[in-house]
């Protein structure tokens, strides 16, 4: 058993575990090799020889050596190398040993396999360019971290807002025709606060936005209505009902999972021929190579790009969504940390994407660092929220800034709204 109490050792063997014997130091010198082996100790993984109560023992007895090495600080004298000094095991923590030859500390420190940890904060607050997106930006270091051999994200606290629909998203619009005519409707913007879950009172709020939209362009247009199929199933065609307020529905979980309903009100009229609604189109009703999955149509349910029928006079045509309606779209994301090396490994896959945020990087590259969980269940910060592996390079590596993108399952650069978020980061570097 290791011999922690501190009352037997003398003021340079205390020096002679921080790696200080025989050198003049100040309290900052002594503040960072406390610092730096009180982290060894905490990194160290336990075992039956390393319990967690020996970790806590170690660690207090740190704690204690710093206090008398800084009450003394002033009287710190070169001090020569005592016979038989403290000791860093290879576990990479400081043990005390009862009194046998044991090797020099310092040269246990220097070994190859010795290293040190940096925490660093990534936090779009303080991007070099305040102009570029929260979701997109460089960062640089006024230090350069030597040596690295590994990365690894210990936490992430995510922005408070994630814009779901958006123009720069791509996915806030569709066309519509009805007979001849035919019209791209722009759909308001929806954003998810990351904090909160979506609620039936949002989505009947957001498909009433969505109808005050299509009323814009007049005419046939106005008897267009987008409404839940759980409430048309109740003969309930129009969007601004004064039942869809009713508890009823807004108590019924199936409506929070329930398809969506084109419905066109063609009483009174007679029949203009055909309605068709088209998601796969561009904003300008152009051919687009896009796939119907990041569109508007794939938030609506609507798994195809076109949906055509002829319309029945004096009743009630309906188009019904193939899936759900979910304004929660984005479910997850990729952490893209750029960090300007090239000999990384590459642990964290995604499909084939392409990186809007690093420009052109393919996903092979190992650029991705962690798998990003937006879901409706996640708490705001925490293990939670992300999903990685070290980053290890083949061979040790300096850094001093980072590209940071985080990017949806498509490889746009998310929109958070101008909310900012941040990551904690563990460098791994070679002493």
């Amino acid at each position: 058993m290791f011999n922690l109490n501190i009352d037997e050792y003398s003021n340079s063997e205390l020096e002679e575990l921080f790696g200080l014997s025989g050198v003049h130091y100040s309290n900052e010198t002594l503040k960072q090799s406390y610092l730096r082996s009180s982290n060894q100790v905490n990194q160290t993984a336990l075992s039956k020889g390393f319990t967690s109560q020996t970790k806590k023992n170690t660690t207090l007895f740190l704690e204690k050596v710093y206090n008398i090495l800084n009450s003394n600080i002033k009287e710190t004298q070169s001090i020569a190398q005592p016979a038989n000094p403290t000791i860093f095991s290879n576990t990479n923590f400081p043990v005390i040993k009862p009194l046998t030859n044991m090797p020099n500390p310092k040269e246990m420190m220097e070994t190859p396999n010795a290293s040190v940890s940096k925490i660093i904060t990534i936090d779009s607050r303080f991007r070099d360019d305040g102009s570029t997106p929260a979701s997109n930006f460089g960062i640089s270091f006024k230090e350069t971290f030597n040596r690295v051999n590994s990365i690894e994200i210990q936490n992430l606290f995510t922005p408070d807002v994630i814009m779901m629909i958006s123009n720069g998203l791509g996915n806030n619009f569709f066309n519509l025709t009805i007979g001849n005519e035919t019209k791209t409707i722009i759909v308001p913007n929806w954003k998810q606060s990351t904090f909160d879950e979506p609620s039936y009172t949002k989505y009947i709020y957001y498909l009433r936005k969505v109808k005050k939209e299509i009323n814009k362009h007049g005419g046939l247009f106005q008897r267009v209505s987008f409404i839940p199929e759980e409430i048309v199933n109740e003969e309930i065609f129009d969007i601004f009902h004064s039942d869809i307020n009713n508890p009823m529905f807004a108590s019924n979980p199936d409506l929070m999972v329930s398809n969506l309903v084109l419905v066109f009100d063609a009483n009174g009229i007679n029949s203009p021929g055909t309605i068709s609604i088209d998601f796969g189109k561009t904003i300008d009703n152009k051919e687009d190579s896009n796939t119907i999955k990041r569109k508007l149509g794939n938030i609506f349910g609507y798994r195809k790009e076109k949906y055509q029928q002829n319309i029945t006079a004096n009743s009630y045509n309906t188009i019904v969504s193939d899936g759900p309606f979910d304004l929660n779209a984005i479910r997850y994301g990729y952490l893209v940390l750029d960090d300007y090396q090239s000999n990384g490994d590459s642990k964290v896959y995604s499909n084939d994407i392409t990186y809007d945020g690093c420009k052109q990087l393919p996903a092979s590259s190992g650029k991705i660092l962690s798998k990003l969980d937006f879901s409706r269940n996640s708490s705001g910060a925490g293990m939670d929220r992300y999903t990685a592996v070290p980053r290890n390079y083949q061979g040790s590596v300096n850094i001093n800034k980072f590209q940071v993108s985080i990017i949806d399952e498509f490889g746009r650069v998310m929109e958070f709204n101008n909310s900012d978020w941040s990551i904690t980061l563990i460098l791994n570097s070679n002493k």
